[in-house]
């Protein structure tokens, strides 16, 4: 029986693997590369070759419906040549084996070459930044893979990847970035590429970025432009989700019910206390901060479900958004100007440095007698937190319901351990719906930039 050293110190006896179709795949993800191999190519009776691995590289390829990477490998030629096909993987998992076609029978079909350093060079180099949650279309992805060589960011700090963007790394010639998918989950949660500090070291090849969501607070607009890069996020890819926690937010404000569940878990009698505060949202007034998709559908929520009376502030009155609502809209130019008049205020609207704690100790005086209730699904440093658990003991703000939060993922220990005060964990992207949505409109960018020169929804302009 033939045995063959594998460069890992491991002695594979060849019939044995023969008879078991050999395929020899260390790790995990078989399944697609055999159906790959048997179904798409026809290799059905092969040869092992031998290999070694190089750990300080990477190399992109395509399997099926997937582009995989991993560590290039150096094939050793058991017999005498042929042809032959590297496979990679995206994890840190490698194939110590590579297969051959017998020369004794020909295969069904053509064996494809395997690509080239030029031929890989041929095609402009685009970085994946992917999130532990996302949605995938595997077709679209597969179309990118076959004109773009992908690469996939697996930075472990910053300074890493400024190293990576210089010349000689491996993102030195990307064209475009596309981050996708959740951003506050898996390891890459608090990773900022397109902040201040990054983008000097963008290559000059970058044209475009592609970025999931809708704030854009997290990258430097003004100097991506002054780069010539364009940057595009997924307006109205998680409004209706987003909305929806917003109007759950609402409801809370006014019933208390996060204090009920604590109250049913811990000392049912403390909930009579609630017949004395909470109050139906039925046909008060809510005021918007912020009236664009989210903000408009919100609005549009609280009047059917429960005939609120519309208010909003913002830079710009909006008609054709008032006319989307059954009884309009009431206009502010100030936030001052609007809370007299509302029970409930949502936090909708970007966050700038001109919105940076728009909710302070002045606003909170300014509320009805009654009380304000304070719902936040934009960005935690849009409230002065301080100042609202000031509001919160001096029952000039009644109710409060937080999505978002000043210094995330940290919560404020004194709004943390008031149950009357609704808190969520930034979720309120948190749905299928988006992660699909987030996939097609940075998909359609791409493809739309690189087909007129123009992407589709960009938040700053290219001359």
């Amino acid at each position: 029986m033939a045995a063959y050293n594998c460069g890992l110190r491991m002695i594979i006896p060849l019939k044995m693997i023969c008879v078991y179709g050999a395929i020899l795949l260390i790790g995990s993800c078989i399944d697609d590369a055999y159906f790959y191999l048997n179904n798409k190519i026809g290799f059905h009776k092969m040869d092992v070759v031998l290999l070694s691995w190089h750990p300080k590289t990477r190399l992109t390829t395509d399997i099926g419906s997937r582009t995989l990477i991993g560590v290039p490998l150096v094939v050793n030629l058991c017999r005498d040549g042929g042809s032959w096909l590297i496979l990679t993987f995206q994890n840190e998992i490698h194939i110590l084996a590579i297969l051959l076609p017998h020369h004794r029978e020909s295969p069904k079909q053509p064996i494809p070459s395997p690509k080239s350093p030029s031929q890989m060079a041929d095609k402009p180099t685009v970085l994946l930044i992917e999130s532990s949650v996302q949605a995938v279309d595997v077709e679209r992805r597969q179309k990118l893979a076959n004109n773009f060589n992908l690469v996939h960011y697996d930075c472990e700090s910053t300074l890493q990847f400024i190293e990576e963007l210089k010349p000689g790394g491996r993102f030195a010639n990307i064209v475009a970035i596309i981050r996708n998918g959740w951003h506050k989950a898996g390891k890459f949660a608090n990773h900022a590429p397109f902040a201040t500090e990054i983008v000097p070291y963008y290559p000059s090849s970058l044209k475009i970025i592609c970025c999931s969501g809708h704030g854009y607070d997290a990258a430097d607009i003004p100097a991506i432009t002054v780069r010539g890069i364009w940057y595009c996020n997924t307006p109205n890819a998680c409004t209706e989700a987003v909305a929806n926690t917003a109007l759950s937010l609402v409801v809370d404000s006014f019933r208390h019910l996060s204090f009920a569940q604590w109250c049913a878990r811990n000392d049912w009698m403390q909930s009579r206390d609630l017949g004395l505060t909470a109050v139906e949202p039925l046909g008060k007034s809510i005021g918007i901060v912020g009236l664009g998709d989210i903000g408009l559908a919100i609005a549009q929520k609280c009047e059917a479900a429960f005939q609120m009376k519309i208010h909003y502030q913002g830079p710009r009155r909006k008609p054709l958004a008032e006319g989307k609502l059954a009884h309009g809209a009431i206009y502010y130019s100030t936030v001052d100007e609007m809370i007299p008049e509302i029970d409930c205020i949502v936090l909708a609207a970007p966050y700038t440095k001109d919105t940076h704690h728009l909710l302070a100790s002045k606003q909170f005086s300014l509320a009805k007698k009654q009380g304000l209730r304070v719902v936040n699904i934009a960005r935690g440093k849009m409230i002065d937190e301080t100042a609202l658990i000031e509001a919160l003991e001096s029952n000039q703000v009644v109710g409060a319901g937080l999505d978002v939060h000043g210094n995330e993922p940290g919560v404020n220990p004194k709004l943390r351990d008031n149950w009357r005060v609704t808190l969520l964990p930034h979720i309120g992207v948190c749905s299928q719906n988006s992660w699909e949505n987030f996939e097609r409109i940075n998909l359609d960018n791409i493809e739309a930039y690189f087909a007129t020169g123009r992407p589709l929804t960009p938040v700053n302009d290219i001359a």
